[in-house]
């Protein structure tokens, strides 16, 4: 009995490898470090801005002058230009995140900001449900509602979806770190650049801390919990029958050991 439950264990083991392998797209580890819970559920592409550009590009829609609007006028002490980079301004985990901003102000307030940073080519994989998440902190210092927009999107080869965008005087304003999740598994299989866009529509109020954008992950269902065992989702009807066969032996062998301690 012990011998076939090694054996079963062993078939399952090397059926399980394999199946990961083979369905696991796109980037291995890609960045190293990933949220808690993450690696389980079948990461695609993971970067929480600690290990330097990973292949993000800016692409600037329009710039303005210096800034005017909170009685400073040009100062030739700092750049004129707010970029979207690496900070460690403020953070969700562990020290740095994306930030569109100037380093010497501490704020984006140079003028009209127009920005988008674009992630590297990321596949998807071709079925079950796929996620995007990150986490958001997003402050402004508006007297008004609606401007500096701060829009999160995926861009395929059928053009661009937009998930939820966040302007001044949104209830999420001013909050600290908010976690935002995005079913995307309508675009299985296809691949795709997340877009990080803020755009602050003018040059007025803009010397706020604005938005820091941390662990940006895609995740996918690739894994399924069936009998106390997580296995790969395209495989639950291969794996299953072994997992209850595992199962079974593992009950009968119970009660054998423990017909035997009764025995005088």
């Amino acid at each position: 009995m012990a011998i076939l439950m090694i054996v079963l264990s062993l078939l399952l083991f090397g059926l399980f490898t394999s199946s990961v392998q083979a369905i696991r797209p796109g980037l291995a580890d890609p960045v190293g470090a990933f949220p808690a819970g993450v690696k389980q559920s079948g990461v695609v592409f993971c970067d929480d801005a600690e290990h330097g550009n990973l292949g993000w590009q800016e692409i600037v829609v329009s710039s303005g002058p210096n800034p005017d609007s909170q009685g400073s006028g040009p100062n030739p002490n700092f750049p004129n230009i707010s970029t979207w980079h690496i900070t460690s301004l403020n953070s969700f985990s562990p020290t740095h995140s994306f930030w569109i901003g100037n380093e010497v102000l501490g704020t984006y307030d140079t003028g009209v900001v127009h920005r988008i940073f674009r992630s590297p080519a990321i596949t998807l994989p071709s079925g079950g449900a796929i996620t995007l998440s990150y986490e958001s902190n997003y402050k402004t210092i508006e007297s008004d509602p609606g401007y500096d927009l701060a829009m999160v999107s995926v861009d395929t080869s059928g053009g661009l979806l937009s998930a939820k965008g966040i302007a001044s005087w949104d209830p999420d304003d001013g909050k600290g770190w908010i976690s935002y999740a995005w079913d995307i598994s309508s675009l299985a299989g296809q691949t795709i650049h997340i877009q990080l866009e803020f755009n602050t529509d003018d040059n007025q109020m803009n010397a706020g801390p604005g938005w820091f954008v941390d662990d940006i992950c895609v995740t996918g269902s690739m894994v399924a919990a069936v009998g106390g065992h997580l296995i790969p989702v395209n495989k639950v009807a291969i794996l299953a029958p072994y997992l209850a066969l595992l199962s079974l032996v593992g009950a009968v062998t119970a009660v054998v050991a423990a017909t035997r301690k009764r025995k005088p």
